[in-house]
């Protein structure tokens, strides 16, 4: 089988699915292109970086000249994780945001079908569908409500997808993940946060509180929680096994606050949550984001084999295992990638350009 073209590897979600591919899929080569963002982490990868089957290049998604020339050096499948939609974390201004969620989409389909991939999974969010009670979850024919720009230019990308799968024959499926955590999150997610806090909290004997955590009065929100392996299988099987044209949601069925999250996690370490009011206007009614992940069982035979306690379990060691880590994260020294001008390889290889289609 020829290359897999990852976009946006070095993300939380991207390379966990890297690492995933690489020990699932023996022999076959990833190639991650990532254009060095303030989501990506280089150290996220470091143990991969130096296997003959792994390569980076630093590009944009959108850059037409890169990734025409990437994907002129046969690769077979793409893994598009470049979306953004989190305004509370460092996705940007909405413009730059919608360039990368629609031009970036549309470029990368218009390059897949001047080239022939077989195979393009688009990695959406479930977060598009806006706010949907346990009684009526939300399946993958349910009208997507964005709550706001960074969601709309997701959505929009979604549907870039599915049109070229029905106009020119693209073997394109779109995934929808729910709230996904696990290790080699950054901490502005709140089991993350939650873990890098109660960790400094535990080595100072103090508490910790709303304020420090980043609650706001829409932690009692309620949704469905995916531990980052399970959610990496699930891809897994719908980037070999998915049908073309379909959307995937891919859910836990697993739901809980993100108050009840971040409690879970302080307990798991022994530490309290001290005095405090959440931040942020009135309060309101809890939301809840349900969603109905019946077609990947039925479809692809794909369950989550992570209970929500193992899982959470298993995210606070891994974080009290790697302090340097996410010290460096919190303090913005991630960006360390012997930086490479756009559309090169760190690692240099004659399968890999320099530059243009060549």
């Amino acid at each position: 089988m020829g290359p897999v073209l990852v976009i946006g590897g070095l993300g939380f979600l991207g390379a966990n699915f890297i690492r995933h591919h690489l020990a699932g899929h023996p022999g076959v080569s990833v190639w991650n292109l990532d254009r060095l963002d303030r989501q990506a982490n280089p150290e996220n990868l470091r143990d991969v970086e130096c296997r003959e089957e792994y390569r980076f290049v630093a590009g944009d998604v959108a850059d037409r000249e890169t990734l025409s020339g990437l994907v002129a050096r046969g690769v077979e499948a793409i893994v598009n994780f470049a979306g953004q939609d989190a305004p509370s974390g460092p996705a940007g201004p909405a413009l730059d945001v919608v360039h990368t969620n629609l031009a970036g989409v549309q470029n990368l389909l218009e390059v897949a079908v001047e080239r022939g991939v077989a195979r393009v999974l688009q990695v959406s969010t479930a977060a598009v569908y806006g706010p949907a009670p346990p009684t009526r979850p939300a399946d993958e024919a349910t009208l997507p409500e964005p709550a706001n720009p960074h969601l709309a230019s997701r959505a929009g990308g979604d549907w870039l997808a599915l049109g070229a799968a029905r106009a020119f024959g693209l073997e394109v499926m779109v995934a929808r993940p729910t709230r996904v955590f696990g290790p080699h999150q950054p901490a502005w997610e709140p089991v993350a946060r939650a873990a890098v806090a109660a960790l400094e909290a535990a080595g100072e004997e103090r508490p910790v509180t709303a304020e420090s955590l980043g609650l706001s009065l829409g932690a009692g929100d309620v949704w469905d929680w995916l531990y980052v392996a399970d959610c990496c299988e699930a891809l897994d099987a719908v980037l070999y096994r998915g049908e073309p044209g379909a959307v995937y949601n891919v859910a836990s069925h697993m739901l809980r606050s993100e108050a009840e999250m971040v409690a879970a996690v302080l307990r798991r370490l022994g530490v309290a949550l001290g005095p405090g009011e959440p931040a942020g206007g009135r309060r309101r009614p809890p939301e809840f984001h349900a969603v109905d992940g019946r077609r990947i069982r039925q479809g692809l035979g794909w369950w989550p084999r992570w209970s929500l306690d193992d899982a959470l379990t298993a995210t606070v060691e891994w974080y009290g295992r790697h302090p340097s880590w996410w010290s460096r994260m919190r303090a913005g020294e991630h960006i360390r990638l012997d930086a490479a001008p756009a559309g090169q390889a760190v690692r240099r290889d004659p399968a890999v350009p320099s530059r243009g289609p060549g």
